[in-house]
């Protein structure tokens, strides 16, 4: 092995840089590039593990910011459930979305270029998907001519992602208390509602969707059965309840526009909501996503066009 020509000070100090990063050019000063041989193994692994601190230092601030302005939010927020449903679902579509297919892409407070889109899929799919750690790209901080724009990408999908998935976790943490807290009579609930005359019970239409969230299936055997404990002993009660259930069966079928009005989109809304009142854990939890889905859907779609 040939004697090293640089140190970690060189490095640390900014008087040369990795080939591994880029940087700005400068037209009044000359950066000294150094390959990895150039150092010694021992120096090269110093410089690894600084430049790993380096970067999650970066992260960990910048998670923090985001934590705490999410909190900030939700402490004021009188719909917590759905701003915490729509954080999550914004941030997945940070993570996930086809940055091909956008020419930009609007995030918290910026725009990304599409060339950048794609680098940052690809530190996604590498670095955090595949876990091959890398950290070639970062910089010393006394370095005078870093691309720092190539390390903040980066700092954003890898913050980004664990944002996303302690959002995940909060939603979690709220529903386990929020179930904790309402098990009793959530449970009488879950049990059909005794009446008194036909008028008082749930509709047919509200019963299919309960069967729905609790994966309850109903066919042609078994749907005189399930009527009958709504207290629908009708002929045809089973045979509705079984039509009902096929076509909220499907989530396109319980959230779909096209060829609806408003009006109906909106009394969909109304029929799972009642639903969602005899539901409970992840059932419920389905339920509200729905409901949230349907009325951002609802709100986005051009009307004028089904007239």
């Amino acid at each position: 092995m040939n004697k090293p020509i640089y140190s970690y000070s060189d490095w640390y100090d900014g008087k040369v840089y990795l080939e591994t990063g880029a940087i700005i050019i400068s037209k009044t000063e000359k950066a000294i590039k150094a390959q990895l041989g150039d150092f010694s193994e021992d120096t090269i692994k110093k410089i690894q593990s600084k430049q790993k601190e380096i970067f999650d230092t970066k992260c960990s601030a910048k998670l923090i910011e985001f934590k705490n302005v999410f909190r900030g939010r939700f402490k004021k927020s009188e719909a917590k459930e759905l701003l915490l449903n729509r954080e999550i679902e914004d941030n997945r579509k940070i993570l996930f979305f086809n940055p091909i297919s956008e020419l930009r892409f609007k995030n918290r407070t910026f725009s990304f270029p599409t060339d950048d889109l794609v680098i940052m899929r690809e530190y996604l799919n590498n670095q955090i998907i595949k876990g091959e750690k890398y950290y070639g790209f970062v910089h010393s901080p006394n370095f005078k001519f870093p691309y720092q724009r190539l390390t903040d990408n980066f700092v954003y999908v890898r913050v980004t992602f664990d944002y996303y998935n302690w959002l995940k976790e909060f939603w979690n943490r709220l529903k386990l208390k929020s179930d904790t807290k309402n098990s009793k009579e959530n449970s009488k609930i879950q049990k059909p509602i005794k009446v008194e005359s036909k008028s008082d019970r749930i509709k047919v239409k509200v019963i299919a969707l309960i069967c729905i969230y609790n994966n309850v299936h109903i066919t042609r055997v078994n749907c005189d059965e399930i009527a009958a404990k709504y207290h629908y002993t009708e002929k045809t009660s089973g045979e509705g309840l079984f039509q009902d259930y096929q076509k909220f069966s499907t989530t396109n079928g319980r959230i779909k526009l096209a060829g609806e009005s408003k009006v109906k989109c909106n009394n969909r809304i109304k029929l799972i909501e009642v639903a969602s009142l005899h539901l409970k854990g992840k059932a419920k939890e389905h339920a509200i996503k729905d409901i949230q889905t349907l009325e951002k859907a609802i709100a986005d779609y051009d009307w004028k066009s089904e007239k």
